[in-house]
């Protein structure tokens, strides 16, 4: 029995032989939605010239992860599966996908970002008549029986496509989760979309190195489990998995990004130089703090390395700016440790104020900086 997502060459089959040549032409890599799981395939366009949606047909090795319902990512962006045709061979199995057309977020955040396909929206279209009669009765969407869709319930409500919908029954066949909607009166709702990327340990690399990056995703400060997709500027110079791990291969200059696929959200790091490896970098790291209390001391690490190895006889420079150049950085007192420094905020009435901390070694181009907010206790 087939159990893997690679599809088995038998050259005595002719079948195998057609399907290999093909997928070698042309095949693509989706992964899974929930799961990030790997699926080799490629596509065929089908369309009857009647229907207003065209649908492919996607070609998959039996023993892929792939089932009706199954929610797919490629390319940035999210197809559904809606069928899996039985095959009478243990080569491939083909399945009919749709791109999805909506988000599904609960107004009380109890469901966040569930990609799904409306079969009737379709029918209509932003100059069409027919766009405000189809948003003002009924219609059904259609997304993966999985643990976001089995926690929705009737009478949730959501916004989607300028409307608010209430979800009016709820059913499951077959992998897929049939929902039910009718338009209700519109509420307001504010949803802050973010993406944060941890920092990179350094901008100045030789080839060899390594390093990592992750991405967290948040709606209204709360974070999701997202789908995030990993990608390098430039992958001569540096490659990136889809953990987010890094390795340097050339020199050259790099960034590296992370999209939100549910959202459609890029962030990108700071550009990174990679040096061949004969050459000595220098690199200047300062621990993030994010904010300080007024009246309590604060120690901040920083190390100078050379070539990855930390070293002492590069001094650092460090300085306060405030955004309103009418507050002084006077009252803001840095005492330099050698491999930390330690703050101290001795004015009240900078207390909800914001100050950029500066390090920098001009010599040999160090520069960090970050902003720090002023806080109190009472």
């Amino acid at each position: 029995m087939l159990n893997d997502n690679v599809y088995h060459y038998n050259p005595n089959i002719p079948l195998a032989s057609v399907f290999k040549r093909v997928m070698g032409a042309e095949g693509k890599v989706m992964r899974t939605l929930y799961g990030n799981e790997k699926v080799k395939c490629f596509f065929r366009k089908q369309s009857d010239g009647v229907s207003s949606t065209d649908y492919m047909i996607m070609y998959y090795p039996s023993g892929s992860p792939v089932s009706p319902g199954t929610l797919l990512v490629y390319k940035n962006k999210i197809f559904l599966t809606l069928n899996q045709e039985t095959t009478e061979n243990r080569i491939y199995y083909k399945s009919a996908i749709v791109r999805t057309n909506g988000i599904l977020t609960t107004n009380t955040l109890s469901v966040l970002d569930l990609p799904f396909y409306g079969d009737t929206l379709s029918l209509a279209s932003a100059n069409d008549e027919s766009y405000y009669n189809i948003l003002n009765g009924r219609l059904q969407i259609k997304t993966q029986d999985c643990e976001k869709s089995r926690a929705l319930s009737v009478s949730d409500k959501f916004n989607v496509w300028g409307r608010t919908f209430r979800i009016d029954n709820i059913y499951y066949t077959d992998g897929i989760a049939y929902i039910v909607l009718s338009v209700v009166e519109d509420e307001i709702l504010t949803l802050e979309y973010t993406v944060q990327l941890s920092d990179l340990s350094f901008t100045s690399v030789v080839v060899g190195q390594t390093d990592k990056i992750e991405a967290k995703c948040f709606v209204n400060d709360i974070e999701l489990d997202a789908s995030v997709i990993y990608g390098s500027s430039d992958t001569s110079v540096a490659t990136i998995d889809d953990e987010g791990n890094i390795v340097y291969v050339g020199a050259g200059e790099v960034y590296f990004n992370a999209c939100w696929v549910e959202q459609d959200i890029e962030v990108n790091t700071p550009t990174v130089t990679c040096f061949d490896a004969e050459e000595d970098v220098y690199n200047l790291s300062v621990a993030t703090v994010g904010e300080i209390y007024y009246g309590f001391k604060e120690n901040i690490e920083y190390a100078v390395t050379k070539n990855g190895e930390i070293v002492s006889d590069i001094p650092i420079t460090f300085s306060v700016e405030f955004a309103d150049s009418s507050v002084s950085g006077d009252k803001v007192l840095i005492t330099d440790y050698g491999s930390y420094i330690q703050i101290l905020v001795d004015d009240d009435r900078l207390v909800n104020k914001t100050f950029t901390l500066i390090a920098q070694n001009d010599e040999y181009g160090l520069y960090s900086s970050q902003d720090i907010l002023i806080r109190g206790f009472f």
